[in-house]
């Protein structure tokens, strides 16, 4: 199998113009492209009948554009950002399938014994523009010591997505490709009102809580390995409430920040395969909605002046509420779970830091993070035997960084950074892939490590 190759670049310009000591304008704009080439062979998966391979080239061209204002008025009393946002996206996604025809679908008189040899072609471009607006406010009113605050936000958000696929199937057998898409447009657009309201107060000064809720929406569009390229998918909703507390104690040594949240969504985008015999096809419904509710700690600690330890953990708990089957209606909810949602995860780190050479300044970070098991797939099936085959083992890592700084350096700063990921080598699987009825998995980095040389000027 050849070794596929990735390239990317990003350019980042931020232009600020204070236009009064109340109120400053912000630019900031970036580009970026994407050229990947990848191969996959799946002949060890437990769903490919003699072979699945596929080839894919992927390029992208992307810009946006963002304009800030952030300012304050009434004594200070309300400080507020509003902005205009713009994005576009130009895509190609050229991919190659080689597998078997176990359908029969290009040989319906029989005339070669079957299973035919197939290669799938499919060539996709695509043009995404998303516009928002936004604007956010907080403000003190002049009540209960200046200790309460209100804050409100909103986001309109409009999308457009457009795309141009051609499908063909190359029968080794007979030496002739047939045609399956040519041409096939589709353009939909969507727009979306979110927003959002907090409440803070300042408990006293060193313990803040607060409440908030807001909304969200995840876009919709279409999916170019789906049976029918002209059926798009609609906008994912979601609807936030948090409750939570900031707060430092033992004179500032110690930042503890608590949260509960619970999240519900609603039209669900889920990816199916309709057709066991046909891997390659695989739609995108709006056929459910789930809950997940949890909570979050975040511990920062200054043990001494050179020593700091943070201790992040998080617990969640999700709730499948109802996935209806885009064929007839029927309740398929018990299939489906809720994939890379561990109900424990937490990162313990340490990091000390220490001044040795004149101008500069040593760092040394480890840290060791873990989380529970959890399923690896939306779609697990009710036995749960198989719901087992989709489950990943808890795992943990340690990663480390021992960087030396120079702050002034021919009128800039140097840093030096080794560093080393998983470094006690540990093996779970990353990934698994579905399609028709097994899977494929992808498995984790190994040990990696390198070095960062940082020139800031």
């Amino acid at each position: 199998m050849e070794l596929g190759d990735t390239e990317t670049t990003g350019h980042t310009l931020t232009l600020d113009w204070s236009i009064s000591e109340k109120l400053q304008l912000e630019s900031i704009s970036h580009y970026s492209e994407l050229e990947s080439v990848y191969y996959q062979d799946y002949m060890d998966a437990a769903f490919v009948y003699s072979y699945y391979t596929s080839m894919d080239d992927i390029k992208s061209r992307q810009f946006s554009q963002e304009f800030q204002l952030v300012g304050n008025a009434l004594d200070q009393r309300l400080e507020y950002v509003t902005g205009l946002y713009y994005f576009s996206d130009s895509a190609s996604h050229a991919q190659t399938l080689g597998l078997l025809d176990l359908q029969d679908n290009f040989d319906p008189g029989n005339n070669i014994p079957s299973p035919l040899n197939l290669r799938y072609h499919r060539y996709v471009t695509t043009d995404n523009e998303s516009r928002a607006v936004y604007g956010q406010g907080a403000y003190t009113p002049h009540v209960l010591d200046d200790r309460l605050t209100f804050t409100f936000g909103m986001r309109y958000t409009e999308d457009t997505r457009s795309g141009v696929r051609d499908l063909s199937a190359e029968v080794f057998e007979y030496s002739s490709t047939f045609p399956v898409d040519v041409d096939v447009e589709k353009a939909v657009d969507y727009e979306s009102f979110d927003p959002s309201l907090s409440i803070q107060y300042q408990w006293t000064d060193d313990l803040v809580g607060y409440a908030r809720v807001s909304t969200a929406y995840k876009s919709g569009g279409l999916a170019e390995s789906s049976a029918d390229f002209t059926i798009s998918y609609d906008p994912e909703e979601i609807t936030s409430y948090e409750l939570g507390i900031k707060s430092y104690w033992l004179d500032r040594r110690l930042r503890l920040n608590t949260a509960v949240f619970l999240s519900d969504y609603q039209d669900m985008q889920l990816d199916l395969s309709p057709d066991p015999a046909q891997i390659q096809v695989v739609n995108t419904y709006n056929a459910g909605s789930a809950e997940i509710s949890g909570f979050e700690l975040d511990m920062l600690m200054q043990l001494t002046q050179n020593l700091q330890i943070s201790v992040d953990y998080a617990f969640l708990d999700w709730t499948i509420e109802e996935v209806l089957n885009p064929a007839n209606g029927s309740d398929i909810t018990s299939q489906f779970s809720l994939p890379y949602a561990p109900r424990h995860a937490y990162n313990i780190a340490l990091n000390y830091s220490i001044d040795t050479l004149a101008n500069s300044l040593t760092d040394f970070y480890i840290s060791y993070s873990w989380q529970d098991e959890t399923y690896m797939s939306a779609s697990t099936t009710a036995d749960p035997t198989i719901k087992e085959f989709w489950t990943r083992d808890d795992f943990g890592l340690v990663n480390a960084r021992l960087s030396i700084g120079f702050d002034e350096f021919y009128n800039g700063s140097l840093r030096f950074a080794l560093w080393a990921n998983n470094l006690i080598d540990s093996e779970y699987e990353a990934h698994r892939f579905t399609a028709g009825i097994g899977s494929a998995v992808a498995w984790n980095e190994p040990r990696t490590y390198g070095l960062d040389i940082i020139f800031d000027y």
